[in-house]
């Protein structure tokens, strides 16, 4: 079940953490506060590519999210933020080139929960045997088009960073620990520990206005996907019914060579996670400052 964190609670934690975070995929700063945990076993392989819980604060000026657990095997951890007014309920094909083109490819025409419109992409992905990792994000505009590409990475180890460019010249800076082997275990089995324990995985900081933020709700929706982002896993950020299993390229399982027979709206619950960060009004009040000003939605 996702939890929604208060404005309070995350003013409350910013004021405390800030200046104090260090992008190395250890989610153990005072300001994360725990948004979802799993309790789904990976049908991917226990300890190589699982999602195991979603962690994040604001200062109001960068949002910092932890997805704990590990990617491995070049499986994608594929993130979607809804940041702002309109955005793609069902990936449009005639987006940015990301990995070779496979959001367009084979991304496109899934579809999200009614209501959730995404703005911005970021994939991350890393190799078999954990010695490289690589990065890319798009802006996900209402009538496709918007910037992105591959935003860097090279070789791999526990605690490294990714400095992306940014969609749009911005950037945002991605750590990582891969190291987990707690959490949830292989599909069916019971969990090694409790999911909401697990505190390494990918850990991000990128700017408000680098995800086009325009105040409200900010969610997050995402998955574990294969290596050409055509066969999604059962790790999915919001969580699915117990029991499912891998949903593959048609929501059943089957391998299709793309994705764009999954409707999430076919599940039960929210495939998704809501996120909410200080308004402007409210950092001016406690002196943390204002959100810097957001890119212009073509």
């Amino acid at each position: 079940m996702a939890i929604r964190i208060t404005l309070a609670a995350l003013i409350a934690a910013s004021a405390g953490a800030a200046g104090a975070q260090v992008i190395d995929g250890q989610i153990n700063e005072a300001g994360y506060q725990l948004i979802w945990s799993n309790n789904e076993g990976t049908g991917f392989g226990n300890n190589r590519s699982e999602i195991d819980g979603i962690w994040a604060y604001s200062d109001g000026v960068n949002l910092y999210l932890g997805v704990t657990g590990n990617v491995q095997d070049f499986n994608k951890l594929d993130l979607f933020f809804d940041s702002t007014a309109g955005g793609q309920n069902s990936l449009r094909g005639d987006n940015a080139d990301v990995d070779f083109n496979q959001l367009n490819t084979n991304l496109g025409g899934l579809t999200f929960d009614a209501g959730f419109e995404a703005d911005y992409f970021l994939t991350y992905t890393v190799s078999g045997d954990r010695t490289q990792h690589f990065t890319g994000a798009a802006q996900l505009d209402t009538m496709g088009g918007g910037p992105g590409g591959f935003q860097g990475g090279g070789n791999y180890v526990d605690g490294d960073q990714i400095v992306a460019g940014g969609a749009n010249g911005l950037g945002y800076v991605l750590g990582t620990n891969q190291s987990n082997t707690g959490g949830v275990a292989d599909f069916g089995n019971p969990n090694d520990s409790d999911p909401a324990l697990v505190m390494t995985g990918m850990e991000l900081s990128i700017p408000l206005a680098e995800l086009g933020y325009t105040g409200g709700a900010l969610r997050l929706a995402g998955f574990i996907n294969g290596g050409s982002h055509d066969f999604l896993s059962n790790q999915v950020i919001g969580g699915l019914p117990a029991g499912t299993g891998n949903l593959g390229g048609d929501g059943a399982g089957n391998f299709t060579g793309t994705v764009s027979g999954i409707d999430f709206n076919q599940f039960a619950g929210d495939q998704y996670v809501t996120l909410l960060v200080p308004s402007p009004s409210s950092l001016a009040l406690i002196g943390l400052g204002g959100l810097v000003a957001v890119r212009r939605r073509r």
